[in-house]
């Protein structure tokens, strides 16, 4: 299980981590301003603020794998998204959900760690 929790979280935070660098880039290519590239890395940031409460209560209350194994199909999915965005107003709503997936991925994850090491 040890396994399993790590590479969800691998693949997670390589997905955050491997796009972070590119978007600006990418935006920027489909018009997006400096104050859009910002509202598009602030989506993700609030949706992480906004989520992890929420979602971290739901799985204390429901289960924590399928939560961790929604999250990882619905960020895998939101990531191949990006590519279809024609506006910086796609890349805001992209990054927002994906933000609310990865906060349902990692830190549940890592609650989940914590319960098979009591």
């Amino acid at each position: 299980m040890f396994a399993v929790l790590f590479v969800s979280n691998l693949v997670t935070m390589l997905g955050v981590g491997m796009v972070a660098p590119f978007i600006s880039i990418y935006a920027e290519s489909i018009g997006a301003s400096g104050v859009g590239i910002g509202f598009i890395f602030g989506s993700f940031a609030l949706a992480r603020g906004i989520g992890t409460p929420v979602f971290g209560r739901l799985s204390d209350l429901s289960g924590r794998k399928r939560f961790i194994v929604a999250g990882l199909f619905f960020f895998s999915v939101l990531a191949a998204l990006y590519p279809l965005a024609r506006d910086p107003t796609d890349l805001v709503i992209i990054r927002f959900f994906q933000g609310l997936a990865s906060c349902v991925v990692t830190p549940i994850s890592m609650a989940y760690l914590v319960e098979l090491t009591r």
